[in-house]
C-alpha cells in the first residue's frame, strides 16, 4: 500500500496510535487520510481530522471547509477546524503569509493533540515537496541543517507520503476516484515556493536532470544522516563546555576557540536554542554576527539579535540571555534649539547644540555628532521615526531607507522607536548613536560646526547597537 513502506522504515506508527490527521482538502491529504483510513484496522488506529481556514481565499476557504468536514462524517470520524485571519496575523507580527499560517496550523495541530490526548500529527508532504523545500532553503543560503529538508519524523510530526512522488498520489486519487478540492493560489508565482515547483524544477527536469526530485532528496537523505551524526559529537561538547543557569549560557572563551569551526556556529546556535526555546528566525547571518563579535569584541560589550537574545563577552566567558523587550515610547517631536537644549521629555533625555569655529572633533564618542554648519537645513526637529523617513549614508549618491538601515545594521525593532533621530522633513541629519547624513558631513572647508551632544535615558536602552557614528 502507498506509503506504507515509508511509515515501517521511520516506524512512525505504532499499534493503537491516535493521530490527528491534517486535512487541507487538497489531493495529497485526502491521499493521506485515505491511506491511513485504510490502514486503521490493522494498526488499530483512532483517527482525528483537522483543518484550518486560513481566511485567505473568501468562500473558496469556507468551502474547502465543508469539503473536508464531510469527508470526516462520511467515513466516521471526527472533525476539528480552526479559522484565523492569517493575512491579519502576518501583519500583526511582520512574518511573511506563509510562516503565519504555518504557525497557526501546528499551533491547532498541538492544541488539539494536548487536548485529545493523541500520540501523533501526520501532514502530507511528499517527496516533491521535499525537493521544493531544499531548493528553496539552497537558493537562500541555507546550511547543512537546512539542506536535510523536512525529517521524515520530526518530534510528534509524521510524514507517511515524504518518500513518495506526486504523480503516484495522482494515480492513487484516480485509481480510487477521490474527490479534492484545487487551491488555485498554488499556481501563483509570486510566491517563492511556487515559483520552485512551476519553473525551477521542471527547467531543471528538462534541461538537467529528469529525476531531479529523487536526487534533491537523496541528497537531503545523505545530509540528515550525516548531520545527525556531527550533531550527536557537537551535543557531547555542548554538555562539556557550556552550562546552563537561571539567566542563561555561558562558555569559557577559551574553550570555544579550542573548536573547529562548524562546531562553533553549532555551539552558538545551541546556546540560543537553549535561551529562547527555539531557534526560529536564527539566520546564517546572526551567526556570522555573534562569531564576528566574539572575535573582535571587549569584556562588557554585548550584541542583541532577534527575539530578545543577547550575545556578550565577561571576563573570559561567552554568554548568552534573554532581556525584557522594551517598551514603545510614545511619539515626540521638538523643535531643534541652536545653540541650546532641547529636552526630550519622553527619554528623559536631551540633544544639546553648540556652534563654534574650531573644533578637535571626537569621532569616537556614539553620542557627539559634528556637523558642518553652513550646509544644514533650517528648522531642524529632534523626533521619533516615521514612515518614508530616509538618510544618505556615506559614500552614497542615493538615500537609503531607515527601516532598512536598522535592518541592515541589526537593530532590534522592539527598540527603534526610542532612537531619537534629528531631522528636516523626512531626511535624518543625524540617527542618534549611529549615524550622521553624509550630506553634512565635516570637511577641510567646514568653517563652522554644528555640535550636537546626546545625553539620558537612551545610553543604556541602546547599549550595544551603535558602531562609530561619525563614519
Amino acid at each position: 500500500m502507498l506509503a506504507e513502506d515509508t511509515i515501517k522504515k521511520y516506524n512512525m506508527i505504532r499499534h493503537g496510535d491516535k493521530i490527528i490527521v491534517a486535512v487541507s482538502g487538497g489531493p495529497d491529504s485526502v491521499c493521506l487520510l485515505h491511506v491511513l483510513f485504510r490502514m486503521r484496522d490493522n494498526y488499530d488506529l483512532s483517527l482525528i481530522v483537522a483543518h484550518v481556514n486560513h481566511c485567505l481565499r473568501g468562500t473558496q476557504a469556507e468551502e474547502d471547509m465543508r469539503f473536508v468536514q464531510k469527508m470526516a462524517c462520511d467515513l466516521g470520524l471526527p472533525f476539528y477546524a480552526k479559522v484565523e485571519d492569517v493575512a491579519k496575523i502576518a501583519a500583526d507580527t511582520g512574518m511573511s503569509v506563509e510562516q503565519a499560517g504555518r504557525h497557526v496550523r501546528y499551533a491547532f495541530f498541538r492544541q488539539l493533540k494536548e487536548q485529545l490526548k493523541a500520540d501523533k500529527i501526520a501532514v502530507a508532504h511528499n517527496m516533491d515537496d521535499q525537493a521544493e523545500t531544499v531548493l528553496l532553503h539552497l537558493l537562500r543560503g541555507a546550511g547543512v541543517q537546512g539542506l536535510t529538508g523536512m525529517s521524515p519524523v520530526s518530534g510528534d510530526i509524521i510524514r507517511p507520503l515524504i518518500e513518495t512522488p506526486r504523480r503516484d498520489i495522482e494515480a492513487y486519487i484516480e485509481e480510487n476516484g477521490l474527490e479534492y478540492r484545487v487551491d488555485h493560489t498554488n499556481f501563483q508565482t509570486h510566491y517563492f515556493r511556487n515559483r520552485i515547483r512551476i519553473e525551477l524544477i521542471p527547467y531543471l527536469k528538462d534541461h538537467f536532470n529528469k529525476n531531479i526530485a529523487e536526487a534533491l532528496v537523496q541528497a537531503a537523505d545523505i545530509l540528515r544522516e550525516e548531520d545527525a551524526y556531527v550533531q550527536k559529537n557537537v551535543l557531547e561538547i555542548y554538555k562539556k563546555i557550556c552550562f546552563k543557569d537561571k539567566s542563561g549560557v555561558q562558555v569559557e572563551l577559551s574553550e570555544f576557540e579550542r573548536q573547529d569551526l562548524a562546531v562553533k556556529r553549532r555551539l552558538i546556535r545551541k546556546m540560543v536554542e537553549d535561551v529562547k526555546g527555539n531557534n526560529l528566525n536564527l539566520e546564517f547571518k546572526h551567526i556570522e554576527y555573534i562569531m564576528e563579535f566574539i572575535k573582535r569584541g571587549q569584556t562588557g560589550e554585548r550584541v542583541d539579535i532577534p527575539g530578545g537574545i543577547c550575545v556578550g563577552l565577561q571576563y573570559g566567558k561567552i554568554r548568552v540571555f534573554s532581556v525584557a523587550p522594551v517598551s514603545k515610547a510614545p511619539d515626540f517631536c521638538y523643535p531643534l534649539v541652536i545653540p541650546g537644549t532641547t529636552r526630550i521629555s519622553e527619554l528623559n533625555a536631551s540633544v544639546r547644540a553648540e556652534v563654534v569655529a574650531d573644533i578637535q572633533p571626537d569621532f569616537k564618542n556614539r553620542y557627539r555628532a559634528y556637523l558642518d554648519y553652513d550646509q544644514i537645513p533650517d528648522n531642524l526637529v529632534v523626533r521619533s521615526r516615521r514612515p518614508g523617513d530616509y538618510i544618505i549614508p556615506f559614500g552614497m549618491n542615493g538615500h537609503k531607507k531607515l527601516k532598512e538601515y536598522f535592518i541592515d545594521a541589526k537593530v532590534p525593532s522592539e527598540v527603534r522607536d526610542k532612537i531619537p533621530l534629528v531631522a528636516s522633513g523626512s531626511e535624518i541629519v543625524w540617527i542618534v548613536g549611529h549615524r550622521i547624513n553624509g550630506k553634512y558631513k565635516v570637511t577641510d572647508k567646514t568653517r563652522r560646526f554644528l555640535v550636537l551632544i546626546y545625553e539620558g535615558g537612551y545610553n543604556d536602552a541602546g547599549e550595544g547597537y551603535f558602531g562609530n557614528i561619525n563614519r
